[in-house]
């Protein structure tokens, strides 16, 4: 107990050290970090606005995310089969 404590002391110990008065001052970069923020999200609203994708290239995503979605499932799919095969037969082989 008593090295945990210690130890716990030498962390707040480093911890009051290492902390620099400067972290304390506000970041005078925020403005400009948050100005170029708004700058992109005003640019994707107006991406959105002027319909950014054409129309084959938004039924090709749709034909993309639907085979990806039969995939996903057909495996699900397997997967339990497979897992209820192996539960019955070592239900089986229990019983026997």
């Amino acid at each position: 107990m008593k090295h945990y404590a210690l130890l716990f002391a030498i962390i707040l110990l480093v911890g009051f050290v290492s902390a620099k008065p400067e972290l304390s001052k506000p970041d005078s970069n925020f403005e400009s970090i948050h100005h170029y923020e708004v700058e992109l999200h005003q640019d994707s609203l107006q991406d959105e606005a002027q319909g950014s994708m054409p129309e084959e290239h938004v039924d090709q995503v749709r034909v993309f995310i639907n085979a990806t979605l039969i995939v996903v499932i057909i495996i699900i799919l397997v997967l339990a089969v497979a897992i209820f095969l192996i539960i019955s037969r070592v239900r089986r082989t229990k019983i026997e």
